[in-house]
């Protein structure tokens, strides 16, 4: 079979046309293009995806278990620690006790930043530290614990939060005060 062009020449077959297709494709150099192409998709297929920033986990990511209310019962009577994430980078929180005669002793607004790729947990406690914020910084972080250390600060020098279980973390605080080492222990329960 002829095709024509234009002017109705007619050139070789279609079979002609396919043959002369085929041996460029067997020349050396194009079978090394033919190479160097595949191989440098395959390579380009098997790099890491790039996340954007959002897509990452964050450290606040891995404290998520923290969120919601937490209560913790006592003989004097309830404390209540809650925590909301007003934001990707800045959590809130605040701590309170209830007593059975139904005062509040005290009162801690406790915000959590992430900055830099560290947690900074910065409380600021009703009577204490002349109603000043006191900064922690993040020393040690897991999927079921987060240390947060000041050694400069009187007492308490370290705040830990331990996930125990689903439904249940335990707060320390921990130091040295008056020379003599001193830790408290708050059970809480998910409420």
């Amino acid at each position: 079979m002829y095709f024509c062009n234009e002017r109705g020449l007619r050139f070789g077959s279609t079979d002609a046309v396919a043959r002369s297709s085929t041996n460029k494709l067997q020349s050396p150099t194009m079978k090394y293009y033919l190479f160097l192409l595949v191989t440098l998709l395959t390579i380009a297929s098997c790099q890491p995806v790039a996340h954007t920033e959002g897509d990452e986990e964050t450290k606040l990511d891995k404290l998520s278990w923290m969120l919601g209310k937490w209560q913790m019962q006592t003989p004097e009577g309830v404390i209540t620690e809650e925590w909301e994430k007003p934001s990707d980078t800045q959590w809130q929180g605040i701590s309170y006790m209830i007593t059975t005669q139904g005062d509040t002793p005290f009162t801690e607004k406790i915000r959590l930043n992430y900055t830099n790729d560290t947690l900074y947990y910065m409380p600021t406690v009703s009577g204490q530290n002349e109603g000043k914020e006191v900064s922690f910084t993040e020393k040690s972080l897991s999927d079921r614990l987060i240390v947060f250390e000041n050694l400069r600060h009187e007492f308490p020098q370290r705040i830990i939060y331990e996930r125990t279980s689903d439904s249940t973390i335990t707060a320390t605080i921990e130091g040295s005060e008056n020379g003599k080492e001193r830790r408290e222990q708050f059970a809480y329960r998910r409420k």
